[in-house]
């Protein structure tokens, strides 16, 4: 008899493990990073998006941008995250928090723009995983809105700002750091 009460108690644990997971994984899908799209909160980013400031001079100097939608600074709210890769060495970003309405319909605001710029040291590939990424912390920089409009009036030339990139010496396995081998 107390053989099939651990047992019994052992399957509805199992169970209950089991149901956690399926709910948590329904949860990331439904509500994830990417998991909002069809959602109105990504309608309202979608719509945004051709008028949204920052996000057209990016795409115009940087043809190879990903945009995504994000939660960032702790708010309820996603926002733009804008990023791309430069001369196989930086990766630039801009994140650009969102306000809407309280019908979560529409963007009716902004937030200041955050820039970073990474330097990518070294990346290791082992087999089967993305690249282990070693950051250069002397070589990014940050920056905001004022800094932005000087690096776009000299086309994109972060030199504007008093930051130099390294152009001519890609890093070894860069293009191969997000993806599993």
């Amino acid at each position: 008899m107390r053989k099939w009460i651990i047992r019994g108690v052992l399957s509805a644990v199992c169970i209950a493990v089991g149901a956690f997971y399926i709910i948590w994984f329904c949860f990331l899908l439904g509500f994830g990073i990417e998991g909002f799209k069809g959602s109105r909160r990504s309608a309202a980013l979608d719509a945004a998006r051709p008028s949204a400031p920052y996000l057209a001079d990016f795409a115009r100097l940087f043809p190879g941008a990903k945009v995504n939608y994000t939660y960032f600074d702790g708010t309820d709210e996603p926002g733009f995250d804008v990023s791309v890769d430069l001369y196989e060495r930086y990766e630039f970003l801009l994140q650009l928090r969102t306000v809407f309405d309280s019908s979560r319909r529409h963007v009716i605001g902004y937030g200041e723009p955050k820039f970073y710029v990474w330097e990518v040291a070294s990346v290791k590939i082992d087999a089967g995983m993305p690249g282990d990424v070693l950051f250069n912390p002397a070589g990014g920089t940050n920056f905001g809105a004022a800094e932005w409009r000087k690096i776009v009036e000299k086309g994109g030339d972060f030199r504007a700002i008093g930051y130099a990139m390294v152009t001519n010496q890609p890093v070894t396995g860069f293009k191969d750091r997000n993806i599993a081998k």
